[in-house]
């Protein structure tokens, strides 16, 4: 026995460590020769399924062998693990999934089944009535897809809608929306038949979600214990701080057509369809400038002049140097002098456009980028010439009342991003710095009105970025969550909360959840993705969403402050090893580790049941989805006190820093790199 005890925790670990890698070469074979490659190579190979049901064995093993009966919460917690494998080998040796294709007014019996690659009968007929396409109000963006069915069998027969997030249930087949006839008049479903695998599985997560809050709960577990440790006592120190205004103005006067200022603040009001939806002319305005000069005005000309003086006056406009151009060979190769070009020296004497002239050598100089940056910007033009920029609303459509549009041109005014992005970062540094020296010397300095200072600049960094991040959500009417620049803005006010609550037990928090907050801002003002507000595509119109993407992001943003704590707490004992101090850290890190993992298998559970709901399947092998697991499984290894190495402070600091790769592989890689279903995240 005691030989069993010394060998199975060796081998369950390196079990876990062979799926990490596994599943993550599994994801990069994805990228380079496609899903199905992927599946036939690793997902449904014997071999990976070999692996899962090594792991379970030992799993199972250890349950007896390590005497977990005795640890309720843990023992449920391994055998919800099991029950969810379980629930998935169910799923793969027994489920049928696969596509059915119907026309209006004709019944099908068969779908074709894409497991067995055979037609498979239903035991009851489906009929199309009606396929038809929901639009936003005004708009030409597709809100949802609706199919009007039939369903035939001796017994009964009854109608149903299907839609995106709204499938149809009978005799456990499952369908689901997936495309349609471009006439209109026929609609392609997808069809699951899994009446065993999805109830295990889910029972699995119930058990899992139920198991974990118990060990966080049971006085047995580390989690209680460390939430009794001392954590360090308030910190104090002086520092003298100031900033220069973040947003310079440009009062140079220029002379061109256009209209007056009063006359272009009340034309900022006007609704208009822009982006597939309807928004006041100063969104469309602003974003048209943004995107060609880099700034939301040019020689002190609002964005609205901007627009209607080049509509009024397009022959004048053409020859303004509006056009940014970055990058200094492409400026080289089109004979620009400085950073700016004109719409009119993109053309030759010839009137011939120089960019489908250079088009091949910027292709080969590596220039391709930013030669079609700038082909975009001269396309914009172009559209808001002919007058396809944006429409006028429709009769018809409803126009947003006065409180969002003035609620939309506050949020366009105000730089909420990047003033919430330059403060955090710059208090955040000197916060860090001051903590940090503060730290290693050992005699009190007794300046408690620092600590104030650093308490009331969180506080006001956090009620400004909420301020902007709700007039976003009011501006959108839904949670803004749905693209990468929306859950980044979610992570910093997550951030900046974690920090408002916690600081009083814990005074390092605020310079770390400043950094952080300052760190995550500045990816998102370099990032590519576009900061518009558009409206959701019709299969992230669910409540599941929100969910799902909440829990992910508070987990990513704990263990984005263990990742800060760990960095902190190496430099610590780097510089000098003050042991208590090192120790009430490491506490910190591990006893916010729990709570991030919990947090993290909850999202991930939760993205199983909406992918179940939207697509029919509660698990694909997607790369993000597959990345979530990795990230899973790296953080909870050091959860167990069995890995000695791992209770090393310094042992376990590194390892939580290096961890955080995963997080950034599942949040920005997968989307980046990898791509698949989640790639609009």
């Amino acid at each position: 026995m005691k030989l069993l005890k010394n060998t199975i925790k060796p081998a369950i670990f390196a079990s876990v460590v062979t799926l990490i890698v596994v599943m993550a070469y599994a994801t990069f074979i994805e990228q380079k020769s496609g899903h199905a490659q992927a599946e036939d190579d690793v997902y449904h190979s014997f071999w990976f399924r070999g692996l899962w049901l090594a792991l379970s064995v030992l799993l199972g093993t250890s349950l007896y062998s390590l005497k977990m009966h005795r640890r309720v919460a843990v023992c449920l917690l391994h055998c919800s693990i099991l029950l969810i494998v379980a629930g998935g080998a169910v799923s793969f040796f027994h489920s049928k999934s696969g596509t059915i294709h119907l026309r209006e007014g004709i019944a099908k019996q068969k779908f074709w089944d894409e497991k067995s690659r055979q037609w498979t009968s239903l035991p009851f007929s489906i009929t199309l009535q009606k396929f038809n396409i929901e639009y936003y109000l005004g708009t030409q963006a597709p809100k949802n897809f609706i199919s009007r069915v039939n369903v035939s069998s001796p017994e009964r027969q009854a109608s149903h809608t299907i839609g995106m997030n709204k499938i149809l249930r009978h005799d456990n087949y499952r369908f689901y929306q997936s495309s349609f006839d471009a006439d209109g008049k026929g609609t392609i479903l997808k069809v699951t038949y899994d009446p065993w695998g999805i109830f295990i599985t889910y029972c699995g997560f119930a058990l899992f979600a139920l198991s974990f809050l118990l060990t966080l709960t049971s006085k047995k577990e580390s989690f209680r214990r460390l939430l009794s440790h001392s954590l360090p006592s308030k910190q104090t120190a002086v520092i003298l701080l100031s900033l220069s205004s973040l947003l310079p103005l440009n009062s140079e006067a220029h002379s061109v057509p256009t209209v007056t200022q009063e006359r272009a603040e009340q034309i900022a009001r006007m609704p208009i369809v822009y982006n597939n939806r309807i928004a006041p002319f100063n969104t469309m305005a602003r974003d048209f400038i943004v995107k060609l000069y880099g700034k939301p005005n040019y020689k002190g000309l609002s964005a609205e002049q901007i627009i209607l003086g080049w509509l009024s006056h397009p022959e004048v406009w053409k020859n303004e140097k509006i056009l940014k151009i970055s990058n200094k060979k492409l400026r080289q190769d089109l004979g620009i002098k400085g950073k700016y070009a004109s719409l009119a020296e993109l053309f030759n004497q010839e009137g011939e456009y120089k960019l489908n002239l250079l088009r091949t050598k910027a292709t080969q100089d590596k220039n391709g980028k930013a030669f079609q940056e700038l082909d975009e910007k001269v396309g914009l033009v172009l559209l808001l010439t002919k007058g396809e920029l944006f429409k006028p609303v429709p009769q018809n459509a409803p126009a947003p009342g006065r409180l969002m549009i003035e609620a939309e041109i506050l949020y366009n005014k105000i730089p909420f991003t990047t003033i919430v992005f330059a403060c955090s970062l710059a208090f955040g540094l000197l916060m860090f710095v001051v903590m940090l020296l503060k730290t290693i010397k050992t005699a009190e300095t007794g300046n408690d009105w620092f600590h104030k200072f650093c308490k009331y600049t969180v506080f006001s960094i956090t009620t400004f970025h909420l301020l902007g991040y709700a007039l976003r959500w009011i501006v959108g009417g839904r949670i803004p969550l749905s693209n990468s620049y929306e859950t980044m803005l979610f992570m910093a006010s997550a951030v900046l909360l974690f920090t408002a609550f916690t600081y009083q037990r814990f005074t390092m928090t605020m310079p770390l959840g400043l950094l952080l907050t300052g760190i995550i801002l500045f990816v998102v003002q370099i990032s590519p993705t576009s900061a518009q507000i558009s409206p959701l595509m019709p299969v992230l119109q669910s409540s599941m969403l929100s969910i799902h993407v909440c829990f992910i992001m508070f987990a990513y943003t704990l263990l984005a402050f263990i990742t800060m704590n760990g960095i902190f707490t190496l430099i610590l004992s780097y510089v000098r090893h003050n042991h208590h101090s090192i120790g009430q850290l490491t506490a910190f890190s591990r006893l916010m580790l729990f709570p991030a993992t919990y947090m993290l298998s909850i999202g991930i559970f939760l993205g199983a049941i909406w992918g179940n709901i939207s697509w029919g399947s509660y698990w694909a092998w997607d790369p993000k989805e597959t990345w979530a697991l990795i990230t899973l499984m790296i953080y909870a290894i050091p959860l167990h006190k069995s890995i000695k190495k791992l209770s090393q402070p310094t042992y376990f600091h590194i390892y939580t820093v290096a961890a955080f790769l995963a997080v950034l592989m599942t949040y920005f890689g997968v989307n980046h790199f990898l791509g698949g279903m989640h790639s609009y995240a």
